[in-house]
């Protein structure tokens, strides 16, 4: 008989189920036996496995997770670490996923599965079922992926940069500027050092810089603002990729889960992102940025709006409450639509007149035919201006004067369950 110890398999099955007993991991005995029973039949797909607890603090509090830290080979010579996290409601969430970048290797710009910080936004993940869909299918949904597009490259620019150059040049892709950097990669030779010699001299000599710039928060911060100053000075048109809707944080891996601020259901997560960077849609790459982080903040906050693909373009559709001489209604149904050089274009936005109501002729903000015109769309700025504030001011607008000619006497008190239903159809707005 085979004894444990000289079976390497058994070892790492033994390990799991220990990992699994710790007291500090929230998960219950459901769970467990998912985690335990997936990762099993991932060890007998024979793939390199190092599974481990580490905290994750993208929540209110930090919690302790079980990773799994997994080698896939997909090809002869190259291989990739994934990091599979496990959430609390594992299976019925899908696992949050990442791939490291080790050494100077960068997320390669073609690579649409995968995220510039590392996050993992394959189909498999978007369509996970709790019945059907394991780790193990999707580690091989992976190595497919990674075989037609290789997951990691690096950032030289061509051979125009030094080694640290190099790493600095990881440092933005990682943080959220792989706009910036595609930016600097179309420059001359002369263009590319000049940039981060520029950014280089706003320190003192430092021998390993950025392992200085990745040490805390503040100093990762204040790189990247000192990189978008130095992109404003000297690169031309660089106020857009730099400026705008961006936030002054960071989007660096604070803990072994992944990047901030991701939501606490990771595959709403990733159903966004799979919306928004889809490659049938018209969008430029730095606009598609602004959109999905204005999706962010609109969607959590306004649970009866939903996102949808219409000619090549994308709608937010559903209902917007307000509330009339202190009742909440939600019987507005709208139509926002991103247009093509969305946010550097404002929004158009559309009242649906449903069965057994029409809009009202005497409105100040909407036309009969429904569409709207209020002064956050006249005002509109593409670095200030965002979907959750539009919403919140549409609110406000509808709570003055209720756009719909109906009955008030009975109010909707309860907001639609379902935001994907159907509204009125339209073409895009020309």
């Amino acid at each position: 008989m085979t004894s444990s110890l000289s079976n390497p398999r058994k070892q790492l099955y033994d390990k799991i189920y220990s990992l699994l007993s710790d007291p500090s991991l929230p998960y219950n005995d459901y769970t467990k036996g998912f985690i335990l029973h997936h990762l099993s039949d991932l060890i007998n797909g024979s793939p390199k496995i190092d599974p481990r607890i580490a905290q994750d603090e993208s929540g209110n509090s930090p919690v302790n997770l079980l990773h799994a830290d997994v080698v896939i080979q997909y090809s002869p010579r190259y291989s990739v670490t994934v990091v599979i996290c496990f959430v609390d409601s594992y299976p019925i969430s899908c696992p949050v996923v990442r791939v490291t970048c080790p050494g100077d290797d960068v997320i390669t710009q073609n690579q649409i599965a995968v995220a510039p910080c590392g996050a993992v936004f394959h189909p498999y993940l978007l369509n996970w079922n709790h019945k059907s869909s394991n780790v193990r299918q999707l580690v091989g949904k992976l190595v497919d992926e990674f075989r037609s597009i290789a997951p990691l490259g690096s950032p030289n620019l061509d051979g125009a940069l030094t080694l640290p150059q190099i790493k600095l040049a990881k440092i933005l892709i990682e943080n959220g500027l792989n706009d910036l950097y595609t930016l600097v990669y179309y420059q001359d030779d002369q263009t590319k050092k000049a940039f981060f010699e520029k950014i280089t001299s706003r320190y003192r000599k430092h021998p390993h810089l950025e392992e200085f710039i990745n040490s805390t928060q503040e100093r990762l911060a204040k790189f990247i603002g000192i990189a978008k100053d130095v992109a404003k000075e000297l690169l031309p048109d660089a106020s857009k990729s730099v400026g705008g809707a961006s936030s002054s944080g960071t989007r660096g891996y604070s803990n072994a889960l992944g990047q901030q601020g991701i939501p606490s259901d990771p595959r709403a997560n990733y159903q966004l992102y799979g919306v928004v960077y889809h490659p049938n849609l018209r969008y430029e790459s730095a606009d598609r940025n602004y959109i999905l982080q204005h999706l962010r903040d609109l969607v959590p906050r306004y649970r009866s709006l939903g996102v949808r693909e219409e000619d090549r373009l994308l709608q937010v559709h559903g209902v917007i409450p307000y509330s009339y001489e202190g009742v909440y209604y939600f019987d507005v149904e709208v139509i926002i639509w991103l247009l093509k050089s969305y946010p550097g274009t404002r929004p158009r936005v559309f009242v649906s007149s449903s069965s057994g109501s029409c809009i009202r002729d005497d409105l100040l903000n909407v036309t009969p035919n429904g569409s709207v015109y209020c002064s956050y769309l006249r005002n509109w700025n593409a670095s200030k201006s965002n979907l959750a504030g539009l919403v919140s001011h549409l609110s406000a607008i509808f709570s003055c004067q209720p756009p719909r000619a109906t009955d008030r006497t009975s109010p909707l008190e309860q907001a639609p369950q379902d935001s994907s239903r159907n509204i009125r159809q339209s073409r895009a707005p020309p």
